[in-house]
């Protein structure tokens, strides 16, 4: 995700249930302005 210019803007705290386990979840996230300015 850092390669592509996403940065780790949050988590999401016991998301999902995997294994028996309760497991947390990060969402990245990239502004449109920063991705295009990437692509130029």
């Amino acid at each position: 995700m850092a390669q592509a210019g996403m940065i780790e803007d949050y988590t999401i705290r016991e998301h999902i249930k995997k294994g028996g386990r309760w497991r947390d979840s990060i969402v990245h996230t990239i502004l449109h302005r920063e991705w295009r300015d990437q692509q130029a």
